[in-house]
């Protein structure tokens, strides 16, 4: 597909959005995501709903949550997008209790996707940012996945009075709650580093050095074992959700954690990051969160993907049960081939330790993974100590 989608979040000043894609890639587009809804939280669903909508002589399309305004159209086609923001306020608000000591100094998004804003807001006491996040509970509701709301809730105010140095800690810290109307509003530490996969994505080869990944890596299994010690799940480990602070890696957006004891079965987190037991829709556990550490520690080391994102399936207006079904069959498949890497496959430049290390954390049976502690252990995170 010739044409893409722009982050929206690092534009600047009128937000544009320009594709080159004729009417049936608009489709087929349309069909790489419009599955994602409850599975891919970095994907703006109401882009992702109204994809199939945009064409060369539709001059305008508005959907509950994101208006696309053609400003001209080209015969090749070519469509300029301005991009509004349709939530009104939103972005700009502050809940009542917080409005005497907060604000918002200037419109910067930090980040978001299909049921979040991420902003930056200001203490007028002492100058200090933070990153405040902001959902509405009917968009969760209407999509059966209230509990989500609350589940992540109760992670983060665990995290933050855990008893650990705050060096030590590898968990985006929650500072303040606060519910108004249908809003939930996260008022959390701000990481001025970003996130992984923007800083990996800078990088000329994609990738990091082989020292820099021991260091992300070891900071992101220490995040797990405080993440699992809480009694959760965090089933969406990926570079998105992965902070950077003064060289710290801090796991955040616990959109889809659960907790463990449930013993989930459901399909929860990003498809190219979820381990087959997930996608068998088996009973899991832990495990699932090493799987997606493995595959995301791969992404560091190897610079690209580890496991594809299916291709269209063609069913997923008359069938979108069984065009889901198809995908998780295809990444199955996938696995079957790719994981764990071979020994043969390790590129030169990476040591034997570090490919042993994604190997094990890669086991399609889960009795075979690595566990956190194990990967703890493992010659190759203690080459950081």
């Amino acid at each position: 597909m010739r044409g893409r989608w722009v982050d929206l979040s690092q534009t600047v000043g009128p937000r544009v959005l320009n594709t080159r894609m004729a009417a049936d890639k608009c489709d087929d587009l349309y069909e790489a995501l419009s599955t994602s809804e409850n599975l891919h939280p970095n994907v703006q669903q109401p882009v992702a709903s109204s994809a199939k909508q945009v064409r060369p002589r539709r001059y305008r399309y508005t959907c509950p949550e994101l208006e696309l305004e053609p400003r001209h159209a080209c015969p090749e086609p070519e469509l300029e997008l301005e991009v509004r923001d349709g939530m009104g306020d939103l972005n700009m608000f502050i809940p009542a209790a917080w409005r005497e000591n907060f604000e918002v100094p200037y419109d910067l998004v930090v980040g978001g996707g299909a049921f979040a804003q991420v902003y930056k807001v200001q203490d007028r006491r002492d100058g200090k940012h933070y990153a405040v996040k902001v959902m509405q509970r009917s968009n969760f509701e209407l999509r059966g996945i209230g509990r989500q709301i609350d589940f992540e809730l109760e992670a983060m105010r665990l995290a933050a009075v855990l008893d650990v140095a705050e060096g030590d800690r590898h968990i985006v810290r929650l500072f303040d709650h606060a519910r108004e109307n249908d809003h939930v509003f996260l008022r959390m530490e701000l990481c001025e580093g970003g996130d992984l996969l923007r800083t990996m994505m800078a990088l000329t080869s994609t990738s990091l050095n082989e020292d820099e990944a021991i260091v992300m890596a070891r900071h992101l299994f220490l995040g797990l074992s405080q993440v699992h010690s809480l009694g959760f799940l965090h089933r969406d480990i990926k570079p998105e959700n992965l902070l950077l602070k003064e060289g710290q890696l801090k796991i955040t957006d616990f959109g889809w954690c659960c907790p463990a004891k449930s013993r989930p079965q459901e399909m929860a987190g990003t498809l190219v990051y979820m381990a087959p037991e997930v996608l068998r829709q088996d009973l899991y556990d832990e495990e699932v969160d090493v799987w997606s550490a493995g595959v995301t520690t791969y992404y560091m080391l190897v610079g690209r993907p580890l496991i594809d994102m299916p291709e269209a399936t063609l069913m997923s207006e008359c069938d979108p049960h069984g065009a889901m079904r198809l995908k998780q069959q295809r990444l199955l498949d996938q696995i079957a081939v790719a994981c764990p890497p071979r020994v043969e496959q390790r590129p030169p430049h990476l040591s034997e330790q570090s490919w042993d290390f994604v190997r094990k954390s890669l086991a399609r049976d889960p009795s075979d993974r690595l566990t956190v502690a194990a990967a703890l252990d493992h010659s190759w995170l203690q080459l950081t100590q």
